[in-house]
């Protein structure tokens, strides 16, 4: 399997102080969904994913927000394999993104 390219992201450099910081948060809210999918707390997932679909696009990440929105869905339905996915699906944009300041 061929590893897939970088995803390029053009960011405001009035935002390099706090950019960082918010994609940490979001690698650490896909464990979290993780956990929260095994236990059923679908609540707490549902608001994770509320906060991402507000905030992605803010930051300039689209993504984020497409895959919060979905997370949101998915809590609400009780569907704790699809929050499971989705997650998986936003570890590896993380894992694959690359911000340029300017």
């Amino acid at each position: 399997m061929s590893e897939q390219p970088p995803i390029l992201i053009r960011i405001d450099p009035d935002l390099k102080a706090i950019v960082p910081k918010y994609l940490a948060n979001r690698a650490r809210d896909c464990a979290a969904l993780r956990e929260q999918a095994a236990t059923g707390a679908f609540g707490d997932a549902k608001r994770l994913g509320h906060n991402m679909k507000g905030t992605g696009g803010g930051y300039g990440f689209e993504e984020v927000s497409r895959l919060g929105d979905l997370i949101e869905l998915a809590s609400v339905a009780g569907d704790a394999p699809r929050i499971v996915s989705l997650s998986d699906e936003l570890a590896d944009y993380l894992s694959r993104v690359a911000v340029i300041y300017e």
